[in-house]
């Protein structure tokens, strides 16, 4: 299945105590990822399998006590607070279900799939590795590891989530470990609005927060919004991004990113005019190349929070899609899933409504959808927050872990009618005593 276009296109935000499980067979860099993530201090101890047979004197053939104190030390170091990287090969169920058996009750596991890799490479680095594994042991662990099963059967086992590797960045978060976050609907190039929140969230614009909460955006910066908003959008989303703020890629910063890099002209929905404000800036250039660094390298598919108990996306991500980076896992976060061959009466395509039959524990929080009422939609630990601030409703945001809701009436006036109703406003934000609507 083809890769996703963004380089990474999974951040997953670790807080202690946690427990990150590296799967894959000998030689796929497990042992490298894991020094990496100790170093630049994601994690705050690594426990090795290979680190603890050399350090006992044990041979490949006493397994049964090599693990016995692996498992012991990942557990000890977890209980501690810690967030702890599991170094091992743990291709069986067996294997990843002894880390579980001595952790407390709430500490989070989080599997981390390795990439792929060809066996004559891994071949090649366990040659010039002191202690080798040999040629038999790594194409049995690489067609086990490669196998659907496995996939499935990780998907099936208590894991707060699972990540491929390639294509996560894994970053240590103190708003996860206590603070929390405020994730904010769809934007649209309502940038006084989002300024106005952002104030009233306590944040200054470059998403710096005095008791360390973390600001997200639902992703759709632009398109649709006021008049002469878009330089100001841009802006702040530069601001954001290059200092504390995070976001989400939507439909809406895709399609920009494309056409901006293919120099292409048009685009429907708002995109037209969001160019057109774009490239008459006397500093077009400079702009436009800032902002495309950021579309194309700074803005995830899909942002897990609190060790993955917790998903930020634009439209959805469930199932076999959270933590995957390939071309399917991509367009789902981007738009959704939709009925094929469908269309609205407007031209749209037919949305599903999957926050229905969504039942897994992870709480998703996504735009994409308008609802336009206060405070968008919870249904089924699924919270919708596009409340249409750029179509007569408003800016919504949502506290996590909280799952507090809060919308701002939108302080400018959307420039296309088509997608713009002035009357809506009061009939479609009624007053709700859980929502409150400023």
């Amino acid at each position: 299945m083809a890769r996703s276009r963004y380089p990474q296109p999974i951040r997953l935000h670790l807080a202690g105590p946690a427990v990150l499980l590296l799967i894959g067979p000998a030689a796929s860099g497990k042992s490298t990822l894991a020094k990496k993530l100790l170093a630049d201090g994601t994690a705050d101890q690594v426990v090795s399998s290979d680190a603890i047979r050399a350090e006992l004197g044990l041979e490949a053939t006493e397994g049964r006590r090599t693990f016995r104190e692996f498992h012991r030390r990942v557990a000890a170091a977890a209980n501690a607070g810690k967030v702890v990287i599991a170094d091992a090969t743990s291709l069986t169920r067996r294997d990843r279900h002894q880390v579980f058996d001595q952790l407390g009750p709430d500490i989070p596991v989080i599997a981390a799939r390795m990439p792929d890799h060809d066996v004559d490479e891994l071949l090649r680095r366990d040659a010039a590795r002191d202690r080798q594994v040999g040629e038999q042991p790594i194409t049995r662990q690489v067609a086990r590891f490669e196998s659907a099963a496995t996939r499935r059967m990780l998907l099936d086992e208590p894991f707060s989530c699972v990540v491929d590797v390639d294509g996560t960045d894994f970053v240590r978060c103190a708003a996860c470990a206590g603070p929390g976050h405020d994730i904010v609907g769809d934007v649209h190039a309502c940038a006084t609005t989002f300024e106005q929140v952002v104030g009233a969230l306590g944040y200054n614009l470059d998403g710096s927060h005095p008791a360390g909460r973390g600001l997200i955006v639902a992703g759709d910066w632009f398109d649709r919004g006021p008049p002469l908003q878009t330089r100001r959008t841009a802006e702040l989303l530069l601001e954001l991004l290059r200092n504390h703020g995070e976001s989400v890629v939507g439909n809406h910063c895709d399609k920009l990113r494309r056409y901006l890099r293919n120099a292409r002209e048009g685009g429907s929905h708002g995109l037209a005019k969001t160019l057109e404000q774009l490239r008459s800036q006397p500093d077009a250039d400079t702009l436009i190349a800032q902002l495309l660094e950021l579309l194309s390298t700074q803005m995830p598919a899909q942002l897990l929070l609190d060790n993955g108990r917790a998903l930020v996306v634009h439209a959805a991500a469930y199932g076999q899609a959270v933590g995957a980076v390939d071309r399917q896992a991509e367009a789902l976060a981007l738009y959704g899933p939709v009925v094929r061959g469908e269309k609205t009466a407007e031209g749209f395509p037919v949305r599903i409504d999957w926050a229905q039959q969504y039942t897994e524990p992870r709480t998703v929080i996504h735009g994409h959808v308008v609802h336009l009422n206060a405070g968008g939609r919870l249904h089924n630990n699924v919270v919708a927050i596009d409340t249409g601030c750029a179509v007569g409703g408003a800016l919504s945001v949502c506290s996590y872990p909280e799952l507090t809701r809060r919308s701002f009436r939108p302080l400018e006036v959307a420039w296309d009618p088509a997608f713009s109703d002035p009357h809506q406003q009061a009939e479609t934000l009624p007053a709700d005593p859980q929502t409150p609507v400023v």
